[in-house]
């Protein structure tokens, strides 16, 4: 059965050119995946049930929005659950991120043959979610990648004030999601719906376990909100001795070692003003030696 007899008894309705990418992905994932590692399924059949149909849950349910949003897949592999959404919901710009480089190169292999709304991204979700993918995105979704306590802490950063993060959970996402809601509600959160994903008649799929998608929202609050860093450096300064005598018959040490330790950063307290702050101690003299505070925009 092609993806879009599937899809079709799900109420979605697939184009032709959705079908021939659909095809082209699945061709294209299987050929590379022993050069890859991207998936332990080598038949066609398990790669439309358990990626492919798998993927578009959030569509099949009536989760996934319409109008054109930015969307973020955290950890996406070869590119799933990202690039079957992408190919069935082309309205909405993607960015597929991924710490392993191979699999990046493997995605951007694919996406030059295709015409899709979809950008890779090669780091570290835990690094770019406090710096440039801070609340950038209006939607994050995420498979197979980790229990969901740690995956909240790594994929909720990135999501703007009002949006959502679609965990794609298997049988154990109930426990999981318990475990995860006293995290969820420090960063400023809600668990929104829990859903049993349609899997169920798909041949090559997971047996007849139905699979839950757990929809986590952003209320509005998360600590540290606004764009923030911190430093702190320890060193040993080399400063001359002014009493020292330097010749031959009387050498004594032309330099002393000051042990030092310093604290800079800034905090930002709305979109355009933000508090910098430094500081340094000196442990010869155990007093501060620098301090500074300031606010700019």
């Amino acid at each position: 059965m092609t993806i879009t007899q599937l899809c079709a008894k799900q109420g979605l309705e697939i184009s032709e050119k959705q079908q021939n990418q659909m095809d082209g992905y699945t061709d294209f994932l299987l050929a590379e995946n022993e050069k890859y590692n991207l998936t332990a399924i080598r038949d066609r059949d398990g790669v439309i049930g358990r990626h492919l149909f798998d993927s578009l849950a959030p569509i099949f349910l009536g989760e996934f929005p319409q109008d054109p949003k930015s969307i973020i897949d955290v950890g996406t592999g070869g590119g799933l659950p990202g690039i079957p959404l992408a190919i069935a919901a082309p309205q909405h710009q993607y960015t597929l991120l991924d710490s392993t480089e191979k699999k990046c190169a493997f995605l951007r292999a694919f996406l030059s043959q295709v015409d899709l709304p979809v950008q890779v991204a090669w780091g570290r979700a835990e690094e770019l979610g406090q710096a440039e993918f801070r609340e950038a995105f209006d939607i994050a979704v995420s498979r197979a990648v980790a229990s969901l306590p740690a995956l909240c802490e790594l994929v909720l950063p990135m999501i703007k004030v009002g949006g959502r993060f679609l965990a794609y959970k298997g049988e154990k996402g109930r426990e999981e999601l318990e475990a995860a809601r006293h995290g969820i509600e420090v960063l400023g959160c809600r668990v929104g719906k829990v859903l049993d994903a349609p899997t169920k008649d798909v041949k090559g799929g997971r047996g007849g376990n139905k699979a839950k998608r757990a929809a986590v929202d952003d209320d509005g609050y998360m600590p540290f909100k606004f764009p923030w860093s911190l430093s702190l450096s320890y060193g040993i300064t080399m400063a001359e001795d002014r009493s020292a005598e330097i010749n031959l018959k009387n050498m004594r040490d032309p330099f002393k070692f000051t042990q030092n330790l310093n604290i800079s950063g800034n905090i930002g307290i709305s979109d355009n003003w933000r508090i910098n702050f430094t500081s340094g101690y000196n442990f010869e003299y155990r007093k501060l030696t620098t301090t500074t505070m300031n606010i700019s925009r």
